[in-house]
């Protein structure tokens, strides 16, 4: 089955998930761009996480920071704690990536997160790598590595909503491309001592001013507690006026590809059309009986696009 899907290079990404899907796969879909190494894990054909090679420790401490502000056991130690054990593991990624044990030993070992929490963590690392998956350029190049153990689960993803939701996420990060090209610039006052972002209370002003010195919208999104696209939402008019300055990702997040331009894609939808139903709310996990499969529509990011698209 591996040197089929190696061979099959002209098939889209999403047939080659689907394909794996129907085979009812167990292992590692690789996908590699700019020296990164993307890898889609699949336990019998149901997607379970995704992650890349590119700083996964900085990704996985900044969604538990999130998670932070909800759980305030999780300290900075804490945080830090997983790079810190299994940094250093020699074993294959492909096999057992580090972040995803790290993120199982801080559950399960440590305590120091619910099952639930430990889900909503996976969804949201997933979601992002496969933000950056979809924006990669063709042809890909790809192999799939079968697996004699399966990866430890928690939970799975329903594949075609899944990437659906992706889908319509990068949508409404294209609406901004004329002044976004990628969710990892890091944002700037323009001046100093001009600490007004339209549309925002004079204490909101105050938290976002402090964090507006290079940090990305992810960065930003973590610390605040909202999605990256609602963060953006909030900062793009300030964005357009020049209030606020955007300059190119921080290596080594300048590897990752940038969002394709929304030319012909969008149309007519304008970007109130894309944000009409969004809702800043918690991530909502529901699941079916014995194996939690994820809804994947979250509270946070849904888009009245369905007739539009």
């Amino acid at each position: 089955m591996g040197q089929d899907i190696q061979q099959a290079s002209a098939i889209k990404l999403e047939d080659i998930l689907e394909q794996l899907a129907k085979l009812n796969a167990s292992g590692c879909l690789q996908l590699s761009y700019n020296s990164i190494i993307f890898f889609i894990y699949f336990n019998e054909g149901k997607l379970i996480y995704a992650t890349n090679s590119l700083a996964p420790f900085e990704r996985l401490e900044r969604h538990l920071r999130r998670l932070s502000n909800r759980n305030s056991s999780l300290s900075n130690d804490v945080i830090k704690g997983a790079r810190q054990k299994f940094r250093n593991v020699l074993e294959s990624y492909t096999d057992n990536p580090s972040d995803y044990k790290g993120l199982l030993w801080l559950s399960s070992h440590q305590q120091h997160i619910t099952t639930d929490e430990t889900v909503t963590v996976l969804r949201r690392i997933t979601r992002e790598v496969f933000e950056s998956i979809l924006s990669l350029p063709k042809p890909l190049k790809y192999s799939f590595v079968e697996q004699s153990s399966q990866l430890p689960q928690l939970c799975s993803f329903a594949l075609d909503s899944y990437l659906k939701q992706c889908q319509k996420r990068i949508k409404a990060w294209q609406a901004f491309s004329s002044h976004i090209q990628s969710s990892y610039q890091r944002l700037y006052l323009a001046n100093s001592t001009n600490n007004s972002i339209t549309n925002l209370t004079t204490e909101q002003n105050e938290t976002i001013c402090k964090l507006l010195k290079g940090l990305n919208f992810r960065q930003i999104s973590a610390l605040i507690d909202k999605d990256e696209l609602i963060v953006a939402r909030i900062l793009y008019p300030s964005i357009i006026n020049n209030t606020i300055l955007v300059r190119t990702p921080k290596p080594p997040f300048d590897k990752l590809p940038l969002l394709h331009d929304s030319k012909n894609l969008l149309q007519d939808i304008t970007v109130e059309d894309l944000f009409k139903n969004v809702k800043d709310e918690p991530e909502i996990i529901s699941g079916e009986p014995n194996n939690n499969m994820l809804n994947s529509n979250s509270k946070e990011t849904i888009y009245a696009l369905e007739e539009n698209l």
